[in-house]
C-alpha cells in the first residue's frame, strides 16, 4: 500500500523538504503498522495552521491532526495509553523521526507538530 491509497495521508503540496520527509516517515510507519482508520486528513501545512490563528506549532515543519483515527496510537500520549500495546507505536515512531533529525511534540490531545532537531 502507498500513501496515495489513503486519502487521509495526503501530503500537502506546500510543505518544506523537511515537512515532506516527516510526512513520508509517518505515513510509511502508519501503513506498516496498520494504523489506517481515520475520518479526516492527518497532515496540515504549518502555514495553514498559523493562518487559522492557532497558538501552538510555531517553527514546525508539519502539523498532525489525530483527533480521529488509529494514528493517535503513534502520535498522542492520551491515545497511546489505551492502545493494545501501550506506548509501543508512539515510541517506535519517535525513534524513526529522531533517526531523521526530527521530533514531534503534542500540542493538544488532538494535534501535534513536527520540528527539525
Amino acid at each position: 500500500m502507498t500513501t496515495t491509497e489513503h486519502k487521509h495521508l495526503t501530503i500537502p503540496a506546500g510543505l518544506s523538504k523537511d515537512g515532506k520527509r516527516a510526512a513520508k516517515i509517518i505515513s510509511n510507519y502508519l501503513i506498516k503498522s496498520e494504523l489506517l482508520w481515520a475520518e479526516s486528513d492527518l497532515f496540515m501545512d504549518p502555514k495553514e495552521w498559523s493562518d487559522r490563528g492557532e497558538d501552538y506549532g510555531d517553527g514546525s515543519v508539519l502539523i498532525l491532526l489525530h483527533e480521529t483515527g488509529d494514528a493517535g496510537e503513534a502520535l498522542s500520549y492520551d491515545k497511546a495509553a489505551y492502545a493494545p500495546r501501550p506506548y509501543h507505536h508512539l515510541e517506535e515512531l519517535r525513534k524513526r523521526l529522531a533517526e531523521a533529525g526530527l521530533f514531534s511534540e503534542q500540542m493538544h490531545s488532538w494535534s501535534s507538530a513536527v520540528y527539525v532537531n
